[in-house]
């Protein structure tokens, strides 16, 4: 019955998560009530497989989806045509340089390096991946709310290396998660980079 409920309440967390992802390549704002809601839920199920990190990396999400909730209807209020549909403006979108990648490839691998130490301490399963996960996709979180193009690279790469990093775990579902997480990011880049090079031909 125990294992039940857990699949049960892990579904869940899946279908909210799978909808925050379709609703922010659409850039709507609620996107990010629906991801703080299944950050909730993804916290109570990694403590209980002992992914410290992954738990404390939705800890974070929650913040995050505040903040991202909060950017976002700050960008909206600017737009008077984008209001009605309730989606941030176009030339919200925006691309980083290569040196800021790279940058943040080092931010984040010394971020991770330093969870993975921690963690290291405790009885975490496979510390290092996971806290190499954590750490990329704080960043790669920080960039939705950004709204920065290339954040859903970070996010193919970061959602196969978890999908891998799940199934080691017994977490087929959220495994499966993961995998459908990937099609998706590719799908949200495709249709930011539409969006973007729209409004760069406006501009």
């Amino acid at each position: 019955m125990q294992d039940q409920t857990y699949e049960i309440i892990e579904w869940c967390a899946v279908l909210l998560n799978i909808g925050y992802v379709i609703l922010a390549a659409r850039q709507r704002r609620f996107c990010w009530v629906i991801g703080g809601i299944a950050s909730l839920i993804s916290i109570f199920l990694f403590m209980h497989v002992r992914l410290y990190s992954e738990a404390v990396l939705y800890f974070v999400y929650v913040i995050l989806a505040y903040y991202g909730w909060s950017s976002w209807n700050e960008k909206e209020e600017h737009t008077s045509e984008d209001i009605i549909d309730s989606i941030p403006s176009a030339d919200s979108i925006i691309e980083w340089s290569w040196s800021s990648h790279i940058m943040l490839w080092i931010l984040g691998s010394c971020l991770a390096w330093c969870i993975a130490y921690i963690f290291m301490l405790t009885d975490a399963a496979r510390p290092v991946l996971d806290a190499f996960t954590t750490s990329f996709s704080l960043i790669a979180t920080w960039l939705t709310v950004k709204k920065v193009l290339t954040n859903w690279v970070y996010w193919v790469i970061i959602d196969v290396i978890s999908s891998f990093l799940y199934l080691s775990r017994g977490l087929e579902i959220y495994a499966v998660q993961m995998g459908i997480f990937a099609i998706l990011a590719a799908w949200g880049f495709y249709t930011w980079l539409k969006e973007y090079k729209r409004s760069e031909s406006i501009a």
